[in-house]
């Protein structure tokens, strides 16, 4: 992926198996972020090929790539803040619905059905990452660490088999982010889920994922399990600081 004559990603290459947790790392600039854009159709690649159970994204809009399976969340948070927690969980569910819009404007029996099916899958999205007891609030009122977790919630009503995490431990507190790992394996198992996940917090992609790939100025210089690349000298040099420490 090139921007004018920057080159953001050279030669990246990364084939995740399905139910893998894997980890995308490396210092501010790297490239990880752009990563997730030319995943989901925000950017379009210069060169390359990218391939969803076989079938070729490249081209295709963020919303049609979203609806073959992948999803995403944003280092900056992007709720509506507005809007209730339960009707931010609400706005992908109703994007995936195939109902005829005469219906919807028409209130008919099939809309209505559709509207049941929908609330009940996002209250058993809101009980199972705990939120609830928030979903009558305004997003914008939630604690960050919630807002997290909704960003989360809401990611996984669009049923991705590819989930993109992006930092979701950022600005949590220790007990925070202990909290958060569990609970991302703990839904990698119970929806079948390929999670790729970017994080600066060292301590949590080392403990959560089963492999990294690390990247620096565009370019991966390290690709293998946790314990591999924290004693990879390139990785040393170029992410963990001189002594290495994590």
């Amino acid at each position: 992926m090139s921007f004018g004559g920057l080159m953001a990603l050279n030669n990246f290459s990364l084939a995740l198996a399905p139910g893998e947790l894997h980890g995308l790392i490396g210092p501010n600039g790297a490239g990880k972020t752009t990563v997730f854009n030319v995943l989901t159709g925000f950017y379009q690649p210069t060169e390359g090929e990218m391939l969803l159970n076989g079938i070729r994204l490249n081209g295709l809009s963020p919303p049609a790539i979203s609806r073959l399976g992948i999803a995403r969340t944003f280092q900056n948070i992007r709720l509506f803040e507005e809007l209730s927690v339960l009707e931010n969980v609400l706005v992908p569910l109703h994007g995936r619905s195939r109902l005829p819009v005469w219906q919807a404007v028409l209130r008919t029996p099939g809309f209505w059905r559709e509207e049941r099916r929908a609330r009940d899958q996002a209250w058993e999205l809101l009980a199972r990452l705990a939120l609830q007891p928030y979903a009558r609030e305004p997003a914008g009122r939630l604690p960050y660490g919630l807002q997290r977790r909704l960003e989360i919630a809401r990611a996984l009503a669009a049923r991705p088999q590819l989930l993109l995490l992006d930092e979701p431990a950022a600005g949590l507190n220790p007990q925070e982010s202990a909290a958060l790992m569990s609970l991302l394996s703990a839904l990698q198992q119970e929806y079948s889920l390929t999670i790729l996940l970017i994080e600066h917090n060292m301590k949590f992609v080392m403990h959560l994922c089963e492999r990294l790939t690390v990247l620096d100025h565009g370019l991966i210089i390290a690709q293998d399990a946790p314990a591999a690349v924290r004693t990879d000298p390139r990785v040393i040099r170029a992410y963990l600081g001189a002594d290495g420490s994590a």
